[in-house]
């Protein structure tokens, strides 16, 4: 069974709000007349997102009841459910979809989205194994005295492994932390600019406000979903550069993550020599807070063993400092 992971239901359901906001400003989604104001948008997006994750943990905990799943059963539930909930959000247009015969492709994309989370839910969270911890303790305190304590300890129930990790490499996860980041700047960058603009209101009474500021809001956002279009990938090339970076200190943590997703931004901004000032000082928070959603989702795995020798003469098979290594045969 795979196990539960209650944070990446958190980031599914910023996930499918992103999405759903996306489709919206790109006309693959339209507002219902009910919740066309910024609150009620805020509102529709979360019951929209609540939706996708209650469908998707639905599926998960009925898989783990029946004992069944695998990564293929969880992508075909994140598909299906992101594609539900795209259908039911604008019900009406859906319904003139498959009315005029193009109804499936309408949820080719929640589809397909859906499904690439799904398989990485999967794929992050693993097999659920008991926790023996008992049998741990037993199995550690036999070997106590011993110097050459394993690394990995089976207690008959679960394994058990306390040799060097390192944080995962993972290419697919990269892109989606990047998106993520990515998202989280369009949405400070629409928001800062609407708020600027509506400070600078001569009329400071709550309707007009509240109205200016909406219609900001859904003016700037087409420049902004450019905007973070275009970033996705230099913030993935930055997350792999960190990655790498920590991976040579030896670093794992979530903080040490942050710090460097924070630090980033800057080293670009000096690499391109201020060409993208604007843009790195932007990337800044988000880029820590993608790191950290990358080293949560990426997880943890033994480093490698060194790599094996092929010896066709055994004579170099001694240590560094052996007398052969500076001494020469003398052949007649």
């Amino acid at each position: 069974m795979i196990r539960t992971d209650r944070k990446a239901f958190g980031v599914a359901a910023a996930f499918a709000a992103a999405f759903y906001f996306f489709c919206l400003k790109n006309g693959l989604l339209f507002l219902p007349v009910l919740f066309k104001s910024f609150d009620k948008l805020v509102i529709w997006l979360a019951l929209g997102a609540a939706g996708y994750v209650i469908l998707f943990a639905g599926a998960h905990f009925a898989m783990r009841r029946l004992k069944f799943g695998g990564r293929g059963a969880y992508a075909l539930a994140g598909g299906v459910s992101l594609a539900i909930m795209f259908t039911l959000l604008d019900l009406t247009a859906a319904i003139d979809a498959f009315r005029e015969g193009y109804g499936l492709v309408r949820v080719i994309a929640p589809g397909i989205l859906g499904a690439i989370f799904g398989f990485l839910y999967a794929y992050r969270a693993g097999w659920d194994q008991p926790d023996d911890i008992e049998g741990l303790a037993d199995r550690v305190a036999s070997t106590s005295g011993d110097r050459s304590s394993p690394a990995l300890v089976e207690t008959g129930v679960t394994k058990y492994f306390d040799g060097p990790v390192q944080v995962r490499t993972s290419v697919p996860i990269m892109l989606l932390a990047a998106l993520f980041g990515s998202i989280l700047m369009a949405v400070a960058t629409v928001l800062s600019k609407a708020g600027w603009e509506t400070l600078m209101l001569p009329e400071r009474a709550l309707g007009p406000v509240l109205q200016h500021g909406t219609n900001a809001i859904l003016a700037y956002s087409l420049e902004a979903t450019m905007l973070g279009i275009i970033t996705i990938l230099p913030m993935t090339v930055m997350i792999c550069a960190g990655h790498y970076a920590l991976r040579g200190l030896g670093k794992t943590s979530p903080v040490a993550f942050f710090v460097v997703g924070l630090t980033a931004p800057i080293l670009f901004t000096i690499f391109t020599l201020g060409m993208f000032m604007v843009i790195g000082v932007s990337l800044i928070i988000p880029m820590g807070i993608a790191m950290v959603v990358y080293r949560h989702m990426a997880g943890l795995e033994p480093r490698p063993v060194r790599e094996d020798i092929l010896a066709k003469d055994h004579r170099n098979l001694v240590g560094a400092d052996h007398p052969r290594r500076r001494f020469g045969r003398v052949i007649r």
